[in-house]
């Protein structure tokens, strides 16, 4: 093959001895917002939606109210089974929502493992259903990252970024998405903010990890 390769591998190698070349650090890119939500295209496209009660969650739902858009609510923690049976309930009566959007609630867990036996049980129940049809979930929730610097991060909510990262890469007609909001949201930037996320969760493509930090996406 010649000796070229043979010296770039040596390199290589010898490079990977500098601890400081072991890891890498996550860097954030300011992205445009979304100007509107096709409205439209949503009356067509059955919404579950897994409650936490926020504000956030609250003023999405009104916003689909007024809208006339087609939604369900599941209120949780579910077990397990509970969470297989609802997929299977909802496939039978041909209810299987296009889209989940999964706001988020670790503080119901005093085990941060049972938060993310939760989540797996979730993902895996979508899978057991889905196997032959596509479906986007979104994951909103709350500083999961330092992103400006001030952020108070709530580390049980970074056990996401896993599974979102899995399911893309493991099963392809899944599309999980993470978007991040920060936890001292204003009243008054609800109506905006709600809307950029349902437009981030109804999108086809983009990014899988989102985060949103005052007005900037």
């Amino acid at each position: 093959m010649g000796a070229a390769p043979l010296l770039e591998e040596i390199q290589s190698a010898q490079l990977k001895k500098d601890i400081a070349s072991w890891f890498y650090v996550p860097s954030w890119e300011r992205t445009c917002t979304f100007d509107e939500v096709n409205i439209s295209a949503l009356k067509h496209k059955k919404i579950l939606i897994f409650s936490d009660k926020s504000n956030l969650m609250l003023s999405t739902i009104n916003w689909l109210q007024v809208n006339a858009i087609d939604f369900e609510i599941v209120e949780n923690p579910l077990k397990k089974e509970e969470l297989l049976k609802l997929f299977e309930n909802l496939n039978k009566n041909n209810k299987l929502p296009y889209h989940i959007i999964y706001f988020t609630y670790p503080e119901y867990y005093s085990d941060p493992k049972e938060y993310f036996s939760h989540i797996m049980y979730l993902l895996q129940s979508i899978g057991e259903v889905y196997w032959d049809k596509s479906i986007t979930i979104s994951f909103i929730s709350q500083n999961i990252q330092k992103i400006i610097g001030h952020e108070q991060v709530k580390a049980e909510n970074s056990l996401l970024i896993g599974p979102c990262k899995v399911i893309n890469k493991e099963i392809e007609n899944i599309n999980c998405k993470l978007i991040d909001v920060e936890t001292n949201i204003v009243s008054s930037t609800h109506a905006d903010l709600f809307t950029q996320i349902i437009s981030d969760v109804m999108s086809p493509s983009g990014p899988s990890h989102v985060a949103y930090r005052g007005d900037y996406r």
